[in-house]
């Protein structure tokens, strides 16, 4: 589909389709030739539909043309828009008009580019709920409420300070804390909403031949990663997918962890990137080959994570007996580690059950609709931090008995900050930097 907006649209559409203005203009779908501007020849046979504004995407008079499809129909069909006067869009030059035009919130804009670039069924449906004006809607509720306390609190200014002394501050506090409650709601649910849009990092970390590599390919269920008992066969860092539950999950496999690298430098590099992808991860599978059990180099391994999240999978399960992996069992949550894996990752036994561990860990069921969180942008979450912030000092000033004036200034700028996130009074430069990451064509 070949889309033209703007004030000229329909007249660039006229050259390319002979009578198109004469056919009427009542958003129908039309089967029209498309010719070239300047010698008449038949590009295509295209479904074409006018829109005139502001009943349109963009707000602006549309003109949309179904072609064909294929590379040298739609670049034709391109070239003769631009020779009869159109020009390029930029990267989300459209959706950026619907928002300048009122079609839509910053929010919802920004949900465009979420649901173009969702890569998983949970980002497709936070992003769809986003678009739907839930985030909006929420936050309109929260920027009412602090604007009808900035006008008490502006009111309470005309008082003679001796009158002020007597008018309780309580009722104002109790509905600075409904608004903290509020935003404290609308902030839980950026973890899930990152995890969502971006989904999950796990990351295989263990000694040399524990059965990482073969962890991966049972898990992503193709072979991905070279298998061989000789140690140090995985030297730097592989990654695949897995979907669960409609969350994308990155699983990376590592280079094993072992004592006397240095004389192989190659070896020694891999085992620190190994080192660095688990520190980025959301989730460190430690993989223990029973036959050793745990061993002190992965206690080792367990002090260089710090605080990261990390669980156990005691893999080889089809090499040892069940009093060996009880054994081991015990040991790790004797050392308060959680076991989410019991498995034989070449003969595929257990890796069902870790599959759904690794699936409640974060949350891949259904969940309904309206559940999904309405928080996932890293710009959204910055600003309700921000005002929530600005509440509290509001909070804490009325308590303490400072002045009016500053108890005002917090609470309006902190309903700017929740403007910005619908846009309102947002600069040339956010705009630019949140719709430079649209494709061309939204």
């Amino acid at each position: 589909m070949v889309r033209l907006s703007g004030d000229g649209a329909v007249a660039v559409g006229e050259r390319l389709v002979r009578g198109l203005g004469r056919r009427g203009q009542g958003r129908r779908l039309r089967l029209c030739k498309v010719v070239h501007p300047t010698h008449g020849e038949v590009l295509d046979q295209a479904m074409v539909c006018i829109m005139i504004g502001p009943r349109s995407y963009t707000g602006e008079d549309v003109v949309e043309l179904q072609t064909h499809g294929g590379p040298a129909t739609v670049a034709a069909v391109i070239g003769a828009c631009l020779e009869a006067g159109a020009r390029m869009a930029s990267p989300g030059e459209f959706t950026l008009r619907a928002f300048l035009n009122g079609r839509m919130d910053l929010a919802e804009a920004e949900a465009v580019a979420g649901l173009v670039g969702a890569q998983s069924e949970r980002a497709r449906r936070v992003a769809l709920r986003q678009l739907h004006g839930g985030l909006g809607e929420v936050l309109g509720n929260i920027r009412r409420a602090c604007v009808e306390v900035l006008a008490e609190v502006e009111a309470r200014l005309d008082f003679p300070d001796d009158e002020l002394e007597d008018l309780p501050v309580e009722p104002l506090i109790l509905r600075l804390d409904d608004i903290l409650g509020r935003l404290d709601a609308l902030l839980s649910q950026a973890p899930a909403g990152r995890l969502a849009r971006e989904g999950a990092r796990v990351v295989l970390l263990g000694r040399p031949n524990v059965g990482k590599s073969s962890l991966l390919n049972a898990l992503v269920g193709r072979h991905r990663a070279i298998v061989h008992s000789s140690p140090g066969t995985t030297r730097d860092w592989l990654e695949d997918e897995l979907s669960l539950g409609g969350l994308r999950l990155t699983i990376v496999d590592t280079a094993g962890q072992r004592p006397g690298t240095e004389d192989d430098p190659a070896e020694a590099m891999g085992a620190q990137i190994a080192l660095d992808q688990a520190l980025h991860a959301d989730l460190v599978l430690l993989v223990i080959s029973l036959v050793e059990g745990i061993t002190s180099a992965d206690q080792r391994l367990l002090s260089q994570l710090g605080d990261r999240d990390v669980a156990v999978v005691l893999n080889q399960i089809d090499l040892v007996d069940d009093e060996t992996l009880d054994r081991a069992a015990d040991q790790a949550a004797a050392r308060g580690l959680l076991v989410m894996g019991r498995t034989s990752a070449t003969g595929g036994d257990g890796v069902s059950a870790l599959t759904d561990g690794l699936r409640n860990r974060f949350d891949g069921g259904e969940v309904a609709f309206e559940e999904l969180p309405l928080v996932s942008e890293k710009r959204h979450e910055e600003s309700l931090r921000l005002a929530r912030g600005l509440v509290v000092d509001a909070r804490r000033k009325l308590r303490r008995g400072r002045s009016e004036e500053l108890v005002a200034l917090d609470i309006r700028e902190a309903t700017v900050g929740l403007s910005s996130i619908t846009g309102e009074g947002v600069t040339e430069d956010v705009l630019e930097q949140i719709f430079s990451r649209f494709c061309i064509g939204k």
